[in-house]
């Protein structure tokens, strides 16, 4: 018997936003502009992505109605990442994410989970 993966890849995608050829460091209370804006995958997404490059990869997560979601289908579709072990939701998934502070530290935000699916 042939598993249908090699490896299985648990947990919350995110969409990473990444800023580039930045002038500087951002200052608090201060607005800087970035050069240019990159959006792909994160979190197990990445490893997942990563993993797909040399073994068979199953990827456990959930994606919603969202416009974050959707970039994330779009980056799995490119690089040939198959998603029939993703969960799709109806409404938009709110994930973590941490909003750093020079007075307040990392702060978190809203989040909502699903259980964990049954394979």
């Amino acid at each position: 018997m042939d598993p249908a993966y090699d490896v299985l890849v648990y947990g919350p995608v995110f969409c990473d936003i990444i800023f580039t050829d930045l002038p500087s460091l951002p200052v608090l209370g201060t607005e800087i502009f970035a050069g240019d804006l990159t959006a792909t995958v994160g979190g197990s997404a990445i490893v997942a992505a990563g993993l797909h490059r040399l073994a068979r990869v199953g990827l456990i997560a959930d994606l919603g109605a969202d416009p974050f979601s959707a970039i994330i289908r779009s980056v799995l579709d490119d690089i040939g990442l198959e998603r029939t072990l993703i969960r799709e939701h109806p409404i938009p998934c709110a994930r973590p994410w941490r909003s750093p502070s020079r007075r307040t530290g990392p702060s978190s935000r809203a989040s909502r989970s699903w259980p964990p699916p049954r394979i």
